[in-house]
């Protein structure tokens, strides 16, 4: 589903980001008003974090602002 209308994925996901996300101020104002947020919009992006396989070993990743974390 998500491959046949990736547009419309995006047009219902961007009302969801944080406000002072640069997504969110380019493309917030442009969409219509079908999906709001009307209360808790977070102001800016929390932390992200991914597993990642490396050498058979899976390490976790952290990253918010400008720090990275890695670990086993």
């Amino acid at each position: 589903m998500i491959h046949n209308s990736p547009s419309h994925i995006y047009h219902s996901a961007i009302p969801f980001s944080p406000s002072s996300s640069w997504l969110h101020q380019s493309y917030a104002p442009v969409l219509s008003q079908e999906v709001r947020v009307v209360a808790g919009l977070p102001v800016e992006w929390g932390i992200c974090s991914h597993m990642v396989v490396l050498d058979d070993k899976p390490l976790a990743l952290a990253c918010w602002k400008d720090t990275i974390a890695i670990g086993m």
